[in-house]
C-alpha cells in the first residue's frame, strides 16, 4: 500500500501522497521503455539504468517504511540482470555515509532537473549520474582483475 501522508528527509520533500500512484506507474512504464530501447540499440548501461530508477523510486518515496531497502533491491536486480554482479552498499558506517551523501546530492538536484525543459536537460548533469558512478565503483571494488599484455 502506498503512503497517504506527506514525508520529507532534511530539505527534501518527496512526492505528494496523491501523486504517488501516478509517479509509480510512470516510473515503471519509463523503466520498461528504457529497457526496450536499450535492448533494441544493443547496449545497456546497467549502472546508469539502476541509478536512474533507484533515484526515481527513492524520490517518489511511495511507502511509509522500506523505501531505502526497496530502492537497493531495484538497484541490485538491474545491475545483476545485466552484469551478473551485485552492488554492496553499507559494508561499514563510512560506506553508509558515502552512499547517503551521494543520494542526498541527487535528491537536491532533482527539482532543478524536473523544472528544466528537454533542451536544458541536454546540458545538465542528471540527478542520478553521481550515483551511477558510485554503483560502478562499488561493484568493481571487490573484483580482482589481472591485466596482461600479450
Amino acid at each position: 500500500m502506498y503512503r497517504t501522508s506527506p514525508v520529507h528527509a532534511g530539505f527534501t520533500i518527496f512526492t505528494a501522497p496523491e501523486h504517488v500512484p501516478e509517479g509509480m506507474r510512470t516510473s515503471i512504464s519509463d523503466l520498461s521503455a528504457d529497457i526496450v530501447a536499450a535492448e533494441q540499440a544493443g547496449h545497456i548501461d546497467s549502472y546508469v539504468l539502476a541509478a536512474k530508477y533507484c533515484h526515481k523510486f527513492v524520490n517518489i518515496h511511495p511507502f511509509v517504511d522500506g523505501n531505502g531497502r526497496t530502492c537497493r533491491l531495484i538497484l541490485n536486480v538491474l545491475v545483476f540482470k545485466y552484469t551478473g554482479m551485485l552492488c554492496v552498499l553499507g559494508e561499514n558506517e563510512q560506506a553508509v555515509q558515502n552512499y547517503l551523501s551521494v543520494a542526498v546530492r541527487g535528491s537536491e538536484s532533482d527539482q532543478a532537473w524536473k523544472d528544466a525543459d528537454e533542451v536544458e536537460t541536454a546540458f545538465m548533469k542528471s540527478p542520478w549520474g553521481e550515483l551511477a558512478f558510485f554503483i560502478l565503483r562499488q561493484v568493481t571494488k571487490g573484483l580482482d582483475i589481472e591485466w596482461t599484455v600479450s
